[in-house]
């Protein structure tokens, strides 16, 4: 039986009826000294709990309230001993000794009914009838006695004994006051339990060091105000009514050290002694503190009038840059835009989010994800997260934790599209795939949201009517569609406080997102409702519309949907082929409405996911965008973000310099524990992604090219006339900050990977803003120099196709890699038949008669092949020789009838 968690007053109630004893530890997840002691509370309950009789339970204060107020709970740790509901002993703080010994205790009573029952059996009966009053009574007494051996009488003095020092050390915890024993108690005391620690102090008897308790919301001492959140009560109807949040007062918890609760006179008069000891520490202790916070202000209203004299006109302090720096990224923090030194050109710049960590939406998703994921164990789901995204720290899922960056660049090995994906795996993908996906796409979706304007998706609201934008997930099992809505919501507020739009009024989305497992449909319906879940990504490439552009095309067409916003989030990386990634790219392309259609593709920040989103960034430039100065066409597009080749484009190995952006979020409950973090509960998601709008033209005037860049280098803080945040270079590295300077890595309109200086003389605003200036920002300030940097691209991948380089690259790939392809070698045996030459075996070098085994093995085979050779040259030898034997014979055997049948006719005659 192990440690049970309290869920609810009712079972807290449950367990002191059906238990005999019961040790609770109300603890916190923010306590420090609740987390050292519970290894030692575990291994008392895997020790003594015994069912229907010994309980552990664990009280978390934060959730259980009721139960803690009702038992006095003030301070954490705290652990109450019950039996049969009634407190036994408490044991305040993290003091393992005083809590195996009150336990220990407790565990007498494990096999007793209730206290008052204890002492209701025959002959312990307290406040009965004498001895004397009647027989019986006399004769119980006696019978008992008579009973009672020696050695049983010995064994009664023990016990009281030892269960009078057991409590003595739950009271003192190992301690004891000076003087509480008396000399011979005193060395049975030190033969029983060894020497005490020290002498008692406050602390160990539960008199708090400070004047107040903290309250249990409130992990950190001193003075605070509790207020109540903001609630939102949404009715059956849709009407949203908003409680605003109530300010309370500070009640203060005025603690009485009068009402100690002292088993005897001796406690109470030892416990005493050190309330009033302390109390006179603490006096002397605030005297001090008195008298030496006057003698600091006294001393420093001295160096004050002292540097005042010594001041300049100008002033007596002069606040340094860094000063500066350090309270407006204080103020930034709590509110960006609050910052007024900024310039307004470099607040539209800014990269993503503001403030920057995202939260995932309680109501929206981590409160449904953590509904679902309660009818798994979290130790399954975290060894199914680590089966499937590459062990530990989840290297091979969107985010790779910084110490394994140097692991294989892998994709992420698991598509949503798959049709066979078992209710653990889907659990695994809700729980470690969704939270880093959604942080990412709602990063690029704010950056779209900025760039493009608000006209952007109020158009699409106009356009859509009442139906609202189409929008697709591909590849992010709900989150990006999740991420849209909070977009979506934050425009519609805009408009609603504006008095644009109705009050109780809410904006529609026609939503869609590919999974293609029964077991990721089933969890994601139960929160996304009118949600249009597709088995696979549509394919309107071979449809009817394109029959005279493939031969399998079918006769009738399909029914075709375009939408406005397609989110793919990890489509490319896994497809290795190049024709079969330009088929993907296809098929996302003819998803999107040709009338502004916008795609969003995103991989992880590796050098193989770049060079995916790269291939197809050059895909689309090259293939559908429209050339200028040409005639439109129905289905070229223009106004991607830029036109120009990429600096670092293509594959290549060694690759040091590429493109990414990164994004911080809030990691939910459930995903902290499969990482099994317990010091830092937010992570970065990084990845690079390329975000592309079909079937317009773009700002007027807008040109992304050598001009451009020269325009951007010049500045706009004097003359924004011609400023587009589109032709700016962009900040894809941190900024190297030096003293009178600022140094920038920036990729520019023009296609080049240059560094730009800004110095404090060029301009006091630039040099202010490039210092606050961070990854991914564009800037539009201008520079005093520029040089162009060289861009580590490694070396470039040989296409293997055949040739000499290819070849080459084939043979250097094969000797590096461990599996060598295995060779055969054939031979003519005697016999004129090829047959495999078999290696000779390695030797065997430990022992000593084995070392020249492999010569034996080549001799043995050499002897075999002469052994048959020679067989089959006795066999053709010995029929010859039976041949011509047989042949002599018959001659002779001839010979002899001629000589026979002469002699015989002689004779006649």
């Amino acid at each position: 039986m192990t440690v049970i968690n309290l869920q609810s007053s009712a079972q807290w109630d449950t367990i002191l009826k059906t238990h005999n004893v019961v040790v609770a530890d109300f603890y916190a997840d923010w306590c420090g000294p609740c987390k050292m002691i519970a290894p030692k509370f575990e291994s008392l309950a895997r020790e003594y709990a015994q069912p229907k009789k010994v309980a552990f339970v664990k009280v978390n204060v934060d959730i259980q309230r009721d139960v803690a107020s009702s038992q006095s709970v003030r301070a954490m740790p705290t652990f109450k001993l019950f039996h049969r509901g009634q407190v036994l002993d408490t044991v305040q703080g993290a003091n393992p000794s005083a809590l195996a010994a009150a336990v220990a205790s407790a565990l007498l009573l494990k096999d007793k009914g209730t206290p008052g029952e204890v002492f209701g059996t025959p002959g312990q009966r307290l406040g009965g009838a004498g001895l004397d009053d009647d027989k019986h009574a006399g004769g119980r007494a006696d019978s008992s006695l008579a009973r009672l051996s020696p050695v049983g009488l010995l064994s009664h003095i023990f016990m009281m004994v030892g269960l009078y020092f057991v409590s003595l050390l739950s009271r003192f915890r190992d301690t004891l006051p000076k003087g509480y024993l008396k000399p011979d108690e005193y060395e049975l005391y030190v033969r029983l339990y060894g020497p005490p620690l020290r002498e008692t102090t406050p602390d160990d008897v539960g008199i708090p060091s400070h004047d107040n308790y903290e309250a249990l919301d409130a992990p950190i001492s001193g003075p605070y105000e509790m207020y109540d959140t903001q609630a939102t009560e949404v009715h059956e109807d849709g009407h949203q009514q908003l409680y605003p949040a109530e300010r309370h007062e500070d009640h203060k918890h005025e603690s009485s050290y009068v009402e100690i609760v002292a088993r005897n006179q001796r406690e109470y008069d030892a416990l005493k002694k050190l309330e009033l000891d302390f109390k006179a520490a603490k006096e002397l202790a605030d005297k001090e503190a008195a008298e030496m916070e006057i003698q600091e202000t006294e001393e420093r209203i001295a160096e004050e009038l002292r540097s005042g004299e010594e001041a300049d006109e100008e002033g007596a302090v002069q606040e340094t840059e860094e000063q500066h720096e350090d309270e407006e990224w204080d103020r930034e923090l709590s509110d960006p835009l609050a910052n007024s030194r900024l310039h307004p050109l470099t607040h539209d710049a800014r990269f993503g989010i503001s403030p920057s960590t995202v939260y995932l939406p309680a109501d929206r998703l981590v409160s449904h994800t953590t509904d679902i994921l309660k009818r798994t164990a979290p130790s399954h789901i975290k060894l199914a997260a680590e089966r499937l995204f590459g062990g530990p720290g989840l290297p091979h899922g969107p985010v790779t934790p910084q110490r394994m960056k140097t692991v294989e660049m892998k994709a992420i090995p698991i598509q949503m599209q798959h049709r066979r994906m078992q209710p653990i795996d889907a659990d695994a993908v809700m729980a470690a795939y969704v939270p880093p996906v959604y942080a990412s796409i709602l990063g690029v979706l704010v950056e779209l949201r900025k760039r493009l304007g608000s006209s952007w998706i109020r158009g699409l609201m106009e356009k859509n009517g009442d139906e609202g934008p189409r929008v697709l997930d591909v590849g992010g099992a709900g989150a990006g569609i999740i991420a849209w809505e909070q977009i979506l919501g934050a425009e519609w507020q805009t408009l609603h406080e504006k008095g644009e739009v109705p009050k109780d009024s809410r904006p529609i989305t026609r939503k869609s997102v590919v999974a293609g497992s029964d077991a990721l449909r089933d969890r994601l319906s139960k929160f996304m409702h009118n949600t249009s879940f597709l088995p696979r990504m549509p394919d309107y490439v071979h449809s009817a519309e394109n029959a005279d552009r493939v031969l399998d095309g079918p006769e009738k067409p399909q029914t075709r949907k375009r939408y406005d916003v397609v989110l793919a989030s990890h489509q490319l990386l896994h497809v290795e082929e190049g024709h079969k990634r330009r088929a993907v790219v296809n098929q996302l392309w003819s998803l999107l409405n040709p009338d502004g259609g916008v795609l969003v593709i995103i991989e992880k920040a590796h050098p193989r996911g770049f060079e995916a989103v790269a291939d197809a960034r050059q895909r689309f430039i090259s293939e559908f965008l429209q050339t200028p100065g040409a005639e439109p066409q129905e289905e070229d597009i223009s106004g991607s973000f830029t036109r120009i080749k990429e600096p670092v484009e293509g594959k290549s190995l060694g690759r040091k310099d590429f493109c990414f952006f990164a994004q911080r979020y809030i990691r939910p409950p459930y995903l902290q524990r499969i990482m099994q973090a317990k010091h830092r509960n937010s992570d970065d998601v990084e990845f690079s992604y390329i975000a592309i709008q079909r079937g317009t033209m773009g700002p007027p005037g807008l040109e992304q090219n050598a001009k451009s860049a020269e325009r951007a280098f010049t500045g706009y803080e004097k003359d924004a006339t011609d400023y587009h945040a589109l032709a700016l270079p962009r900040n894809i590295r941190p900024p190297l900050k030096k003293h009178g300077h600022v140094s920038m890595d920036l990729c520019t309109p023009e296609g080049k990977f240059e560094r730009w200086t800004v110095s404090k003389s060029f301009s006091k605003t630039a040099y202010h803003d490039a210092r606050k200036i961070r990854w991914g920002d564009l800037w539009a300030l201008g520079a005093k120099t520029r040089t162009e940097n060289r861009v580590r691209m490694g070396r470039g991948d040989v296409v293997k196709d055949g040739g000499v380089k290819g070849r080459q690259a084939r043979a250097d790939e094969t000797r590096s890699s461990s599996k060598r392809p295995e060779v055969v070698n054939l031979q003519m045996n005697a016999l004129g038949k090829a047959v495999p030459m078999q290696k000779p075996m390695k030797g065997y070098h430990h022992t000593k008669g084995g070392r020249h085994m492999a010569k034996a093995q080549a001799s043995k085979g050499i002897r075999e092949v002469e052994r048959e050779l020679d067989r089959v040259l006795h066999d053709g030898a010995v029929k010859t020789d039976m041949s011509k034997q047989k042949e002599e014979a018959a001659v002779e055997q001839g010979v002899q009838e001629e000589h026979g049948a002469g002699g015989s006719g002689n004779r006649g005659e």
